[in-house]
């Protein structure tokens, strides 16, 4: 009898390390990385101009900052609901672009996947980087772990970057 709680004792405290070992790492939040959806609204007078398919794409830019400065990733879709499973930071600046492929327009466009002067870009929230001596400050967004945040970024050609 006495042998088998002995390892009826064992198997029990066996379990018990095995359970406050798993518990252990639910707390690391590294990869417990949040998402972010950004639905792209145009702005009236800029559906004829703005029209965001397979071949117009419109973008993301993520900034280290609020002053336009460092950007340190872009994500793309052919859809005006953009979908960043995995931001992988915690806090963030973020801007739209639009990115047409080269047709004579004006603004000129050149599809080459990369924000160039003159694009028709928003910054969060409706921060305008053409506006002259210096551009308007992105909002910062603060993100907690797993947590899906949704935001609206407004896209219009008379505000360019």
């Amino acid at each position: 009898m006495k042998k088998h709680a002995i390892v009826l004792g064992l198997i029990i405290a066996i379990s018990a390390l095995a359970g406050l070992n798993s518990c252990g790492n639910m707390d690391d939040v590294d990869d417990q990385s949040p998402v972010l959806i950004v639905h792209i609204d145009i702005a009236a007078g800029s559906e004829s101009t703005i029209i965001i398919d397979d071949t117009n794409k419109a973008y993301l830019m993520f900034y280290v900052d609020s002053t336009w400065l460092s950007p340190w990733l872009q994500f793309g879709a052919n859809s005006r609901t953009l979908i960043n499973p995995v931001v992988g930071t915690f806090s963030t600046y973020v801007a739209a672009f639009w990115d047409a492929q080269a047709d004579g327009s004006t603004p000129a466009t050149n599809g080459n996947g990369m924000l160039d002067p003159g694009e028709p870009c928003t910054g969060y929230v409706n921060a305008n980087h053409s506006v002259l001596p210096f551009p308007e400050e992105m909002t910062e967004i603060v993100f907690f772990p797993l947590e899906w945040r949704e935001i609206t970024i407004t896209l219009d050609v008379g505000i360019t970057y």
